[in-house]
């Protein structure tokens, strides 16, 4: 694999020291990829949130004869898994909390297997998980931003 290919998948993420949870996230005075990040981590949080949002019209309202709130929690996990794996592995092993990996993986089983989706499945999904994995990811856009503020500025 080429460099430029792997900074591509990786985000060209590194910490220099990975048995510290506080450590510098990113290499020093990269304010474009703090940047970065810090816009992920805000799309991901957008996201949950719109998961959140689907989940409180209720399991009845989720499976009943409209399907619209099913598509929409399918679309909206789809762009969860997009956007963590956006994070990078080397972020994703840094932070074990949310389950950025599983969420990658979760997007290709529902882009790909689409007609074979278990709703009740997807329902326990975005009820148990989605609120487990938002909590976790709030934590750790919270530190970033924290650790990162002289990188990045805020709105």
């Amino acid at each position: 694999m080429s460099e430029q290919a792997r900074e591509a998948r990786t985000g060209r993420y590194a910490s220099r020291d990975h048995s510290d949870p506080e450590a510098t996230l990113f290499p020093e005075n990269d304010a474009e990829e703090a940047a970065r990040v810090a816009n992920v981590l805000e799309n991901i949080s957008v996201t949950f949130g719109q998961l959140e949002s689907i989940a409180a019209r209720g399991r009845d309202a989720f499976l009943g004869d409209d399907f619209i709130l099913r598509l929409a929690a399918v679309a909206a996990l789809i762009r969860l898994g997009e956007q963590a794996r956006r994070l990078g592995k080397d972020f994703i092993t840094q932070h074990r909390g949310p389950k950025y990996s599983r969420m990658g993986k979760l997007r290709d089983r529902l882009a790909h297997r689409y007609r074979s989706i278990d709703w009740d499945l997807l329902w326990n999904t975005v009820t148990r998980d989605v609120p487990q994995d938002a909590s976790a990811h709030r934590q750790v856009e919270e530190r970033f931003l924290r650790r990162s503020a002289p990188h990045v500025e805020q709105d």
